[in-house]
Parts: structure tokens; C-alpha cells; sequence
């Protein structure tokens, strides 16, 4: 596989961490990403004010010239997303202005915010007919993020709004495989081979770790997938030896589940790269193929069976 140079889209899991406070907020599957000139110091603030755990790492690469990290807590995702070429803004500059997201318990969310000092830059305001309670805090780089009271009535709700398809998250779990992996010319097995599964987010998401040896070095790959509408699936993935973030649109057709990326490279080329899930009753496997001309020809790239649980 070629090394592919890309701008960073959403999600991608390296490391796990745990959160030094319970998060701050309840809220139901919110989101939002920033740019960010130090990652360390985000990462840090988001995990100690807003008790936000990292989930996802994917460090700077030649090729990407940027690091993306994910945090989760409370049913909030924030990716940080930093860049070489990242230029600090004007806040008031045109474009986006502030995030937002709605929580259960807009009071306990005020007092804990205090609590850990977080500083609170209008607000907080009083629920009015035209509008819920609300207040603005900003982060440790300045941006700014609003909180809303939920409105009366209004529900919260425990399951994931746009759930996996089931055949996905029948995969739960961790699966001794066999893993075929793509050196040159050569389809080469990888020692030690073993895959999981974590079903996340109320069911929302499915987080998947693929790791082994490959003539006695540590090989791994870790992919996210994703509901983001009801029309498509969505997997966000990097291998150890590639380093690039890709994130892949998918749809469910029959006992399997298919996953697309393309890019157009210079000259016009367009890579394509498909990877394919097929589930059964007892186990899975998965394929990923790549096409350097538009679709005309396809490489298998790598392949993986489970052959138990």
C-alpha cells in the first residue's frame, strides 16, 4: 500500500486513557472538533475540566503533518485536531464562532464547571420563553462552547438514536484470527493474531483493535465505525505502519457490510480502497482491497478470518 498524504478527518483509536474527574456534563451523543496550537495542553484541559477520557490517538506523521486526538465523556466526542500549518484566529474572524451542546442537568453542569474553574464568559442566563438557559465558557485556547438547559419535556434517552446494524455488533468481544497482510508481492501471515471488538456511546459506535507480528515487529490497526445518518455507515481507520487517518463511507448489503475510500492523487489518478466485512453466525471476516486506476483493477491488501472467540 502506498503511503497516502491526507488532510485528518474524524476519529481514530491508538490509545486509551481514563478521565482524572467524572465528566462535568450529561448530554445525548453531542459533538464537535477544533483546531489547536498545543495538544498536550488541550488534552490536559479537556480531561481535567470537562472530565473527558482520550479514547483515540493518532500522533503527527510525514505524511499527515498533524495529530488528531478524541475524547469522550458524558455522551460528548471532541476531537483536537493539531497541524503544522495551524495559524491562531481571530474569534470574531467570519466562520465558525462557537460550539454548542444541550445537557441534562444545566445547574449541576453550572456548579461543576465552578467547581473546577472553569472560566464562564457570559452567563450564566435564566430560562425565557423564547430560550432555554444557557451560559458560554471558554477553553484553555480561548474557544468558546455553550451550554443549553434541555427543554421541558424533552428526553434524553438511553439508547443510541442511530444504532450499529446488529450484524456489527454481534462481533463484540475479542477473536483469535488468522491475519494475511500485504508485503510487496507477498500475502505474508501475521503471527499472534487477534482481534476485538468494543461495542461504545449507548451502542452509537464500534470500536475495532487489530494487532500481531510481522517477522517479529508489532503490527496493528485500529478503525471506529460509526452511524452518522440514516443513510450511511462511516469507518475511520490507521494502520502502525501507514500513520494516515482515512475515514471510509459504508452501507450494509445482505450478510455484509462494505466500507469505500477514494482520492485523487496527481495526474488524476483516483485510489480506491474497499474493505469488506462479512458476518455469519459463528464468526467473520474482512478483506481490503485497494485500486490504484479508478476501479479497473483490485489488490486484496490484506484479509482476516476469526477462528474463535
Amino acid at each position: 500500500m502506498p503511503n497516502l498524504s491526507l488532510v485528518l478527518p474524524i476519529f481514530l483509536v491508538l490509545t486509551i486513557a481514563s478521565p482524572a474527574q467524572s465528566p462535568v456534563l450529561s448530554t445525548n451523543d453531542a459533538f464537535f472538533a477544533l483546531s489547536v496550537r498545543d495538544m498536550d495542553a488541550s488534552t490536559k484541559w479537556y480531561v481535567e475540566k470537562l472530565g473527558l477520557a482520550v479514547i483515540m490517538h493518532a500522533p503527527r506523521t510525514a505524511a499527515t503533518r498533524a495529530s488528531a486526538t478524541i475524547l469522550r465523556g458524558g455522551g460528548l466526542t471532541v476531537e483536537l485536531i493539531q497541524r503544522d500549518s495551524s495559524i491562531p484566529r481571530n474569534p470574531m474572524s467570519a466562520g465558525m464562532f462557537k460550539a454548542g451542546v444541550t445537557v441534562d442537568d444545566f445547574g449541576g453542569t453550572v456548579a461543576a464547571l465552578r467547581a473546577r474553574g472553569v472560566e464562564i464568559a457570559y452567563g450564566p442566563y435564566p430560562r425565557r420563553p423564547d430560550q432555554p438557559a444557557n451560559l458560554i465558557f471558554r477553553d484553555n485556547e480561548g474557544n468558546l462552547i455553550q451550554l443549553f438547559e434541555r427543554a421541558s419535556g424533552e428526553i434524553a434517552g438511553d439508547s443510541c438514536p442511530r444504532p450499529l446494524p446488529a450484524s456489527l455488533t454481534r462481533l463484540s468481544g475479542q477473536w483469535a484470527v488468522v491475519w494475511e497482510y500485504r508485503r510487496g508481492d507477498s500475502l505474508l501471515t501475521v503471527d499472534s493474531a487477534k482481534m476485538s471488538f468494543t461495542v461504545a456511546n449507548r451502542g452509537c459506535a464500534l470500536l475495532e483493535q487489530l494487532d500481531g507480528r510481522l517477522r517479529g515487529e508489532p503490527l496493528g490497526s485500529t478503525a471506529i465505525i460509526t452511524v452518522p445518518d440514516t443513510l450511511r455507515l462511516q469507518r475511520a481507520y490507521v494502520d502502525s505502519e501507514h500513520g494516515t487517518i482515512l475515514t471510509m463511507e459504508g452501507r450494509s448489503r445482505g450478510d455484509s457490510v462494505v466500507f469505500d475510500w477514494s482520492n485523487v492523487m496527481e495526474g488524476g489518478r483516483r485510489l480506491l480502497l474497499r474493505h469488506v466485512y462479512r458476518v455469519t453466525a459463528t464468526g467473520f471476516s474482512t478483506q481490503t482491497f485497494m485500486s490504484p486506476n479508478g476501479g479497473d483493477q483490485w489488490l486484496l491488501v490484506q484479509r482476516v478470518r476469526a477462528t474463535s472467540k
